[in-house]
């Protein structure tokens, strides 16, 4: 009897993980098909013109799958961008247009041979991520075949959090908006449909299971990241005492908002105001007041948004990490600042990176005491914040190869 080897077909929007699920499949020959919106090859014309006029297209594109027969629409996704520019389309409703208009073109992609015959034959999965993914599920278990829903955030509960800490802050604007009942209806349906339901954190699936998704389907498999080159023999070095001439540099990297604890950390600054400490905000305010909450402290420093360039040296120069969010599917940047032996203090809500008093402190619950308290405990002990950065974590456990070996123990267990 022949055992037939059964293969995945990839469906995403943008270049979510730097294509790591395709990547990892693909290294273990279990790759039918990459179906994206764009895919632009470095140096190219194309290239050129969206580095120029499409900034949202920028890195459409991975070496591991250079020679691999990728499946985009970059004329349709162009004209789609561009009607949506001039028409100035709200980005709720883009997303939602966009997350439509390419499930409609990949499943025109999966009725296409080989892989149509493939999926008859039912010799073939289907994996997408959540929120563009209702229409392709339906036609996928339509057809019989298994679909895997990859999980990109703790999904309604996250939203439910994320309202109540705009009802606590109503000074910062744009006031929170939920999203239509139809779009938690549709999600709850991906999930129903899906076989099995890939998260990043065990607090992505706690979040889950409280709206009713059954245990028994998530599994966790961490995000995948590649340090820097240049990281790697990196090491820092810290005063006896941090002092107003040595301040204590505290780093925030990523988008400001609400969700990430941003009011909190303002809040902790007015607290520490006498504290030689420095906080280092390197990312993009979402609230539109956000003079209100960047300035009005002088230990404060907006950066704004950086190149990935820059945002090495403030990984560098940094003494700790800071990461209150109130929830997050996982957190990337606490990989990039262990990268760069940069210790964390972060909470218990996104992916299990930090252990208490080893590489860093986690914070219980998220407020702006809690964060003083923290902070106080690095600036007074230099020396701990010394032996954080020695414990940082091994970074090959987040390999695109420890992801491969990964996905086969999943597909080995469940069969797929």
């Amino acid at each position: 009897m022949t055992i037939i080897e059964k293969k995945w077909v990839c469906c995403q929007i943008g270049a979510r993980e730097y294509y790591a699920v395709p990547r990892a499949l693909h290294r273990i020959k279990k790759l039918e098909a990459l179906i994206t919106d764009a895919w632009i090859s470095p140096r190219s014309i194309t290239d050129t013109v969206c580095k120029k006029y499409f900034q949202q297209s920028v890195n459409r594109y991975h070496s591991d799958l250079d020679m691999f027969p990728v499946r985009s629409f970059n004329p349709s996704f162009f004209l789609f961008e561009f009607i949506h520019r001039r028409l100035k389309t709200p980005t709720g409703n883009r997303n939602l247009f966009r997350n439509n208009w390419f499930q409609k073109k990949a499943i025109g992609e999966l009725n296409k041979p080989p892989i149509i015959t493939s999926l008859k034959r039912r010799t073939t999965s289907v994996f997408a991520y959540s929120y563009a993914a209702i229409n392709l599920a339906r036609f996928v278990k339509d057809l019989g075949c298994q679909f895997v829903l990859g999980q990109i955030d703790p999904g309604l509960e996250e939203e439910n959090i994320v309202r109540a800490i705009s009802d606590r802050n109503p000074e910062y604007l744009p006031k929170f908006q939920r999203q239509p009942e139809s779009f938690w209806i549709s999600w709850l349906e991906e999930c129903k449909l899906a076989d099995q339901i890939i998260v990043n954190s065990e607090w992505s699936r706690t979040c889950l299971t409280k709206v009713g998704v059954p245990l028994d389907k998530i599994f966790i498999l961490p995000l995948a990241y590649q340090s820097d080159t240049e990281a790697k023999d990196y090491t820092k070095s810290y005063p006896d005492k941090f002092t107003s001439d040595r301040p204590m540099r505290a780093l925030f990297m990523g988008q400001l908002t609400l969700r990430k604890g941003i009011a909190e950390l303002k809040r902790a600054s007015t607290i520490l105001k006498d504290e030689p400490i420095e906080f280092w905000l390197v990312g993009y305010p979402v609230v539109s007041n956000s003079s209100s909450l960047l300035l009005g402290n002088k230990n404060i420093r907006w950066i704004g948004r950086v190149s990935e360039n820059i945002k090495r040296q403030y990984y560098q120069n940094a003494d700790v990490f800071i990461f209150p969010t109130f929830s997050d599917g996982f957190g990337l940047t606490q990989l990039e600042a262990q990268s760069w032996k940069l210790p964390i203090i972060a909470s218990k809500f996104c992916g299990d990176v930090v252990t208490n008093k080893h590489n860093g402190l986690i914070l219980d619950v998220v407020n702006e005491n809690a964060i003083a308290q923290a902070l106080k405990y690095c600036l007074h002990n230099p020396d701990e914040l010394m032996k954080f950065s020695n414990s940082s974590i091994d970074l090959n456990r987040f390999s695109i190869e420890q992801l491969r070996m990964e996905y086969t123990r999943l597909f080995e267990r469940q069969n797929i």
